[in-house]
């Protein structure tokens, strides 16, 4: 009848009551270096669950990786903090008040690496793993620490299979699917998949506003990288690869002129550089393009501060305090790069200086007449060598958003110069612009008419010339952490090879991770094999770059220099030494 309950479960609800465990009433056991209370051992609820709390010390390793064949398992940390494991998918760091839950068939395990003893409380269900540390107490006696071996073989009687080093090896090259990859700082776990079902975080250094807004922007040359770039784009991007480009409207193929290198003063044409294959690509509107709708992975604000590895995964920490994992780290964080600090060493890290100081930044703002005058000589870029004094400038088109309204034309603006000044010396920026203005005010146009439009209150950054060559070997840690782009090898833009070198690095990379998760390779065999290929090629890119820099100086050796040997192409990594 509706609204009565059985007999049956009248009696049986007799024998049942509301149970009450007050932890501060129940003495620790000791399992070792580790104690643990039972907080609910099974008896009020037909073993269907068990809860436990367990203290774990400071800088300790918990028990050896493992997974439950029956039991499902919740974690609810109330003090201090505890890093939980899983092979091939990174940690997690749980604080009081965080909720873990380890299911079924898992393979975990949890830490306690800080500095302050955590606590935790366990539910497990069903309820008979109880009876695992009370075995467990009983195998490690008083006064003895927990090894791994007693904890392994304690395990095994209780549905759970501990996992030796081989084991965790194969889960992990199995579940890999958390490969960070970096940009302006770096990159670490995530579940956040890729198009090839890699899960990945970009950790970029600028907030969100600076790294699409920064008035700091530049065009850079793609050429023989452009191949590599549309190799890693999805098919929409690949559609639209005309947009970064400066001059999105002009089809490059039609311009048959070679880029000239005049003289400065006079503007007579000393040589030409050969134009073909070659465009120029916008910093910022190649930011936008491969990010801007995209839905990537990116986590802003991340300055690194310090990168550590393990057995099984490498962590990062930034200056927020957060710190992420995965499974391997690439650094992409430019020419100052903390990854390669890491990697080499902090004196082996530092930059090589070069006697080159160089200004760049971008100008618009233009009248129409102004506008049309930059872009004679050539529609792309020109170069203009000074006959007094070692040094060249740069004139671009930076930003052609609509080819038939100058007004909004933006130009890129370049100078460097061997000798005094240097960069220390132009820090105070009213100085600064004087002696822009001063450089280039005899300049022929369109140099000079594009120089002299700069106002008192441009930012008019000022650079040391610097370079890296990733000439000697390294411990990439089980292929764990890597280099790619700038952190790589930085070089001097006088060949226009950066972002080519930075693309082919990239697309490499991919490839790398690819095979590592096919089964194709080990991570460690894909990751040794990218710098088998990178070093050389970067380190003789870094070479090459030095002795433009240098021949081009001079209008009596410019016609010898890489540039007009090789033209854009890059060049032959044989002849480069490295470890």
């Amino acid at each position: 009848m509706e609204g009565i309950v059985d007999k049956g479960t009248t009696n049986y609800s007799q024998t049942l009551s509301i149970g009450h465990a007050s932890p501060s009433k129940i003495p620790w056991r000791s399992l070792g270096q580790y104690k643990y209370r039972i907080l609910e051992d099974g008896s009020q609820t037909q073993y269907r669950l068990c809860v436990i709390e367990s203290l774990i010390p400071p800088h300790s390793d918990g028990p050896v990786f493992h997974f439950h064949e029956m039991h499902d398992e919740g974690f609810y940390v109330t003090k201090g903090k505890v890093r939980f494991h899983s092979p091939g998918r990174g940690h997690l760091d749980g604080g009081p008040g965080d909720f873990i839950t380890v299911p079924i068939r898992l393979p975990h395990k949890f830490s306690n690496p800080f500095d302050e003893e955590a606590v935790f409380i366990n539910t497990i269900t069903p309820g008979f793993f109880v009876r695992y540390f009370e075995y467990l107490e009983e195998m490690i006696g008083e006064g003895t620490t927990l090894t791994p071996e007693v904890n392994m073989a304690a395990l095994k009687r209780f549905a759970t299979v501990p996992l030796t080093d081989d084991m965790i090896k194969q889960f992990e090259e199995v579940l890999t699917r958390h490969i960070p990859i970096a940009c302006e700082t770096l990159t670490c776990r995530t579940s956040h998949e890729g198009s090839a079902g890699i899960g990945y975080a970009v950790f970029e250094r600028d907030t969100e506003h600076g790294f699409f807004h920064s008035p700091r922007d530049w065009g850079m040359l793609l050429h023989w990288g452009a191949e590599y770039l549309e190799k890693v784009l999805p098919a929409h991007l690949q559609a639209r690869i005309q947009e970064p480009r400066c001059d999105p409207h002009l089809d490059v193929s039609t311009v048959t002129q070679p880029v000239p290198y005049v003289d400065a003063f006079t503007g007579k044409i000393l040589a030409g550089v050969p134009m073909e294959g070659i465009n120029r690509v916008s910093r910022m509107k190649l930011r936008r393009f491969l990010t801007q709708g995209e839905n990537l992975n990116i986590r802003f604000g991340k300055y690194l501060e310090r990168i550590s590895v393990d057995s099984h995964s490498v962590s990062v920490t930034f200056r927020d305090g957060t710190t992420e994992t995965g499974n391997i780290a690439i650094g992409c964080d430019g020419s100052h790069s903390k990854v390669r600090e890491f990697l080499v060493g902090h004196e082996a890290a530092q930059l090589e200086p070069v006697d080159l100081t160089m200004i760049n930044f971008p100008k618009g703002g233009y009248t129409p007449e102004e506008a049309r005058l930059l872009q004679t000589l050539h529609p792309v870029f020109k170069i203009g060598a000074r006959p007094d004094k070692p040094g060249n400038a740069i004139l671009a088109a930076l930003d052609i958003p609509d080819p038939n309204e100058p007004t909004t034309w933006t130009f890129q603006n370049y100078i460097g110069w061997w000798g005094p000044p240097y960069a220390q010396d132009l820090q105070d920026r009213k100085t600064r612009v004087a002696f822009y203005r001063s450089f280039v005010s005899s300049f022929c146009d369109p140099f000079r008419t594009a120089g002299l439009k700069v106002a008192d209150g441009d930012a008019v950054p000022v650079y040391p010339g610097q370079q890296w060559a990733p000439t000697m070997a390294w411990d990439n840690y089980g292929g764990k952490v890597t280099l790619a782009g700038d952190a790589a090898h930085s070089m001097l833009p006088q060949r226009g090879q950066g972002l080519n070198n930075a693309i082919k690095d990239a697309s490499d990379i991919v490839d790398a991770i690819k095979d590592a998760t096919s089964g194709a390779k080990t991570i460690q065999e894909a990751v040794m094999a990218y710098e088998a290929e990178m070093k050389p090629r970067g380190a003789r890119e870094v070479s090459l770059s030095l002795e433009q820099a240098l021949k081009g100086r001079d209008k009596n050796t410019i016609k010898d220099s890489p540039l007009f040997k090789l033209g854009w192409q890059r060049g032959k990594a044989e002849s480069a030494t490295v470890a």
